[in-house]
């Protein structure tokens, strides 16, 4: 985590992490950035509410001793409807680690990021270690991996994302199946603010054709 905050945070960022816990993570944020954002329920959801209200103690001390983290007490997706879009540097994504959930949290927090903002989280390399966070890796790479995807020894991850988003899609639809999935990455980009390029060997079905920028045959 402090290689990812010396490439990516000073005293003028504004931030967000999701899922904090104990506030181990948020302090070292808080430690370098202006102010942290920190998102979390704080609720039963290990199963152990003792944990978790001991961990909630625990981040309360570090909140009320660093003084620049404001709480958030809530799911991580709807807290995003807190922020107006644009208005955060960095999005640090720690929250479920399932699929769907590390999916949904992109897809919520990538419009609060400035231009040129960075989306970056925890648990890429989780799997074979915590079978809880089996669904990080494939989520991020799926949302994210047209950007690049930088990795950390913490298991961290982040990309920087450009002013304009644009996408390449490598293209193969010699199958139904194939075709299926193509359509299923168009519209994960397209949810995300996407233009999109698809680049083919062979004649791409014209309505997907329709749905992208461009399409290039190589």
């Amino acid at each position: 985590l402090f290689d990812l905050c010396d490439e990516y945070v000073t005293k003028d960022t504004i931030m967000a992490e999701l899922g904090c816990f104990g506030g181990v993570s948020t302090e070292v944020f808080a430690s370098r950035a202006g102010k942290v954002y920190a998102v979390d329920e704080w609720a039963d959801c290990y199963g152990d509410i003792n944990n978790i209200q001991m961990a909630h103690a625990r981040f309360e001390q570090m909140q009320y001793r660093m003084g620049n983290v404001v709480k958030v007490r809530s799911q991580s997706v709807p807290a995003a409807e807190k922020f107006v879009d644009g208005s955060l540097d960095l999005v640090y994504v720690d929250a479920a680690h399932d699929f769907d959930a590390v999916c949904a949290d992109i897809k919520a927090w990538m419009p609060k990021l400035k231009p040129n903002g960075i989306m970056c989280g925890h648990d890429y390399f989780e799997r074979n270690v915590n079978p809880g966070a089996d669904g990080v890796r494939p989520a991020v790479d799926t949302m994210l991996g047209s950007y690049g995807i930088r990795h950390y020894a913490d298991s961290s991850w982040a990309v920087e994302l450009s002013e304009k988003h644009v996408v390449v899609i490598g293209a193969w639809c010699e199958t139904k199946a194939q075709e299926e999935l193509l359509v299923e990455r168009i519209i994960r980009a397209k949810e995300l603010g996407f233009d999109i390029v698809v680049v083919s060997h062979i004649s791409i079905p014209e309505y997907i054709q329709r749905m992208v920028e461009y399409v290039v045959y190589d």
